[in-house]
């Protein structure tokens, strides 16, 4: 060995035995102060609930603008996701505050520069005990504050005067699961009334159900039908054939997605139209369903089709690279604009399912069903506690390089601060109970559970809150 690693070796190598679980070491909840990360969980296992609040400092480099953004999985479900890389600068895109889990005001969100985050936040208070955590969030600078080549701070034009959230991660008591509360006081410094939007970003397979203000995330056992192969399948391939609905200049689209065991071998297709051969197909490479315009390889933009009103397009998919996935094929306007929803909607366009499909008898695709495999019992309920008048709206969203997932959005319009408050309890399966809750004032609430057991939990935007 050589002697520089030897020393290093003698000075500094500890043995430490394997443990089973991590929590004889690691602590379930843990401040990285410098970072502005809060970390909580309840296990370590692959079921176990995870719980990560951001709010760090300005970090010139790839930071994005997040501050007061927070992630949530449990039971094996990715609860509330974070939307991966961005580092475009775009403000719908993967580094904007409308990528994260947090709340816009006026659809705005806070400050980005060409490549990043231009500011920060700051993690006020922390607290972990047995029975519950907190975290208190300060993220007023990152709409307040901008960055000139990310050294030097000048005031922006946000205008807010408190954002600051709140989290409390009430731990599961007996056969009670763990509940999570958001608290949220947000204003700006007109008093005058605005426009609130509170964000919640979840995986692309996962379904919810509304009843009034109680929503509920769950698996979708269903699934969407897919044409795909397996490792060492031979070849396959499948025929759509569309009529033009008018005179017009259209492009093809399929939705997507690269389910192999890596996805930079499982994103292509080979495709023929109308008899002559398009090449390799490239998809957009993510493994959620995405939208991937058809292009050949090395072609910069969409392939433009010139096309008349009834004339047939006959498109033949075949198998490229196993673990590529095709749910729909669709034929658009060209200057369409195809958006991150599963669903197209624009004049003239023509979408089909792989039911309308004709598979080659002899060399068929698999049909499976996208999400189906990743199903489980599990849910996590949200309750709307704090403002049930306002409005729900779900839709698609789409990353700058993960493809897309879905968003739900609850907005308040015409109000000074919408003391937005939430309650959300993933649960293992229905055997768990699910408690009712009840607002008691803007800041407090209580959750009574089916065995006659309450807690009262009410925040105090000074000091920590109170927990009965």
């Amino acid at each position: 060995m050589d002697a520089r690693l030897s020393l290093i070796n003698t000075l500094f190598f500890k043995y430490m035995q394997p443990v089973d679980d991590p929590a004889v070491l690691l602590p379930e909840s843990l401040h990285f102060r410098g970072r502005g990360l809060v970390v909580s969980r309840v296990g370590f296992g692959p079921e176990s609930l995870h719980l990560a609040v951001e709010a760090g400092p300005h970090a010139a480099g790839h930071d994005q603008a997040d501050k007061g953004s927070f992630t949530l999985s449990a039971y094996g479900m990715d609860i509330f996701i974070d939307s991966g890389y961005g580092n475009d600068g775009q403000l719908q895109k993967s580094s904007s505050s409308h990528a994260h889990n947090m709340v816009l005001i006026d659809g705005q969100g806070q400050h980005l520069s060409p490549y990043h985050n231009n500011s920060g936040g700051v993690i006020t208070g922390y607290s972990h005990s047995d029975t519950y955590d907190w975290i208190r969030v300060d993220a007023a600078e990152a709409w307040n504050t901008e960055y000139i080549n990310d050294l030097h701070p000048v005031p922006a034009d946000g205008n807010v005067k408190r954002y600051e959230r709140q989290f409390l991660l009430l731990r599961p008591s007996g056969n009670h699961p763990p509940c999570l509360v958001i608290a949220d006081d947000i204003c700006k410094n007109d008093d005058a009334k605005h426009t609130f939007s509170w964000l919640w970003h979840f995986d692309t397979h996962l379904k919810t159900t509304e009843n009034g203000a109680q929503v509920t995330l769950g698996s979708d056992k269903e699934g969407l039908p897919v044409f795909t192969t397996r490792e060492n399948k031979g070849s396959a391939e499948a025929t759509f054939s569309f009529t033009v609905p008018a005179d017009g200049d259209y492009k093809l689209a399929g939705l997507t997605a690269a389910r192999g065991a890596s996805i930079g071998q499982s994103d292509s297709f080979f495709l023929d139209i109308n008899g002559e051969e398009l090449g390799t197909w490239d998809i957009t490479p993510t493994r959620n369903l995405a939208w991937s315009e058809v292009m050949g390889r090395g072609e910069a933009v969409p392939r433009k089709f010139t096309l008349k009103g009834q004339e047939k397009v006959v498109v033949r998919l075949r198998k490229r690279e196993w673990g590529a996935a095709l749910a729909k094929m669709v034929l658009v306007p060209y200057d369409a604009t195809i958006g991150a929803t599963s669903e197209v909607a624009s004049k003239n366009t023509v979408v089909l399912t792989i039911a309308d499909a004709e598979q080659n008898k002899e060399k068929p695709f698999e049909v499976l069903r996208f999400g189906a495999e990743e199903a489980t019992d599990a849910t996590a309920t949200l309750f709307i506690v704090g403002t049930p008048e306002g409005q729900n709206t779900h839709d698609w969203y789409e990353t700058s390089h993960n493809g897309t997932h879905q968003r739900f959005i609850h907005t308040v319009k015409d109000v000074e601060n919408p003391h937005f408050l939430m309650v959300v309890v993933p649960r293992h399966d229905n055997s768990q109970p699910l408690p009712t809750v009840e607002k008691l004032s803007v800041n407090s609430l209580r959750l009574r559970w089916p065995d006659g057991s309450e807690n009262t939990i009410a925040f105090d935007y000074l000091t920590k809150p109170t927990v009965q």
